[in-house]
């Protein structure tokens, strides 16, 4: 090779990484436990959001901070429900014996994320 001449060498394009998965089991009290987790973190969000317009109309610098957290957690709520939606989707509570997970449940059901397509999802093994 002389000098000035390019060089034509094949591309090099990196490895494909193939995506990491993982098989859990779990007992029928931990999966109702991540739907409490998921619950709280609905209560929370709507208190937060009911917060946010009062502390903007007193200016206060909590303000803008709610309403992120309100925006940005909406997201991982909307997240979540995707990746857990196959562990509830044949799940029904009773009202008078879990009366927590079955108001938990129907706020899951309920909740319909926004702004975004969900790019997550259990897969159930048989």
């Amino acid at each position: 090779m002389h000098k000035g001449e390019v060089q034509n060498l094949p591309e090099n394009r990196p490895l494909a990484i193939p995506e990491l998965t993982f098989t859990v089991e779990m007992s029928e009290d931990n999966r109702n436990v991540l739907l409490s987790n998921w619950f709280a973190l609905h209560n929370t969000l709507e208190l937060l959001a009911e917060l946010e317009p009062p502390l903007r109309a007193l200016n206060s610098p909590f303000a803008s901070k709610v309403y992120t957290h309100v925006t940005e957690y909406r997201n991982n709520l909307g997240y979540t429900k995707a990746m857990l939606a196959p562990l509830f989707a044949d799940v029904a509570f009773d009202r008078r014996q879990d009366p927590h997970e079955y108001i938990a449940m129907q706020a899951f059901n309920a909740f319909q994320a926004r702004g975004f397509k969900p790019r997550v999802a259990l897969k159930l093994l048989a």
